[in-house]
């Protein structure tokens, strides 16, 4: 039985961020996502996408059980949500990618549901979603969104007792010259528990490549 972690405070964010450093500020940020099982109790939020400097704006894909036994992914922003899919269950892969083009200024968002086994039993094919944002036009008080966030929020004494969440295949490609960047890129909040990592890089042309590809996090405040 895996035991139950609680957070004494009315919410609380863990994440692990990245500023991304690119010479034209053109880049690819991908993160999978292991579902978890389920919780005996909802109001928790696992999301990989971008925010500014600032990071007082939300581009991602959340996964969320605010509704207790269900899972659901959601594609959002601060201008709003778009319910994506509520057909998930533990061991599905969530699969993100986001982009941004300089010569466009257009900001992309696919996210790609892999079913795990039990999904293939119930008959679940993997599907995608996907959208792109004129943020400049739509959202310009957003600025530039060069942070890559993976993040957890909990509800009020939310209980984490699903056991460790699985990370996959993080990384940046970034339109960069200087690999060293990658070395320090990403910070961890002093809240979360990051193992297993390692962090690779190398370069392809003008581009870097900045990858880690596995981590599992729990919190570091634990209790019964």
């Amino acid at each position: 039985m895996t035991p139950q972690v609680k957070v004494f405070v009315a919410w609380c964010i863990l994440l692990l961020k990245a500023l991304v450093d690119a010479q034209s500020y053109e880049f690819t940020f991908e993160a999978s996502l292991t579902v978890p099982p389920f919780s005996k109790s909802g109001l928790h939020l696992f999301a990989s996408g971008l925010t500014n400097q600032a990071e007082d704006y939300v581009y991602d894909n959340s996964l969320n059980d605010h509704n207790s036994g269900t899972w659901e992914v959601d594609m959002q922003h601060d201008n709003g949500a778009l319910a994506t899919d509520n057909k998930i269950l533990p061991g599905d892969t969530i699969y993100s990618v986001f982009e941004y083009s300089s010569e466009t200024l257009v900001t992309s968002d696919n996210v790609t549901i892999i079913p795990g086994p039990e999904s293939i039993k119930a008959g679940l094919k993997e599907r995608t979603s996907s959208r792109q944002d004129s943020l400049q036009t739509t959202s310009p008080a957003a600025g530039k969104l060069n942070v890559a966030r993976l993040r957890v929020w909990l509800g009020a004494d939310t209980p984490w007792d699903f056991g460790a969440i699985v990370w996959e295949n993080v990384t940046i490609t970034s339109q960069t010259t200087d690999p060293w960047w990658c070395n320090d890129a990403w910070k961890a909040s002093d809240n979360l528990d990051v193992t297993g990592r390692v962090t690779m890089f190398w370069g392809e042309g003008d581009t870097t490549i900045c990858e880690y590809e596995y981590m599992s996090w729990e919190p570091t405040k634990k209790g019964n």
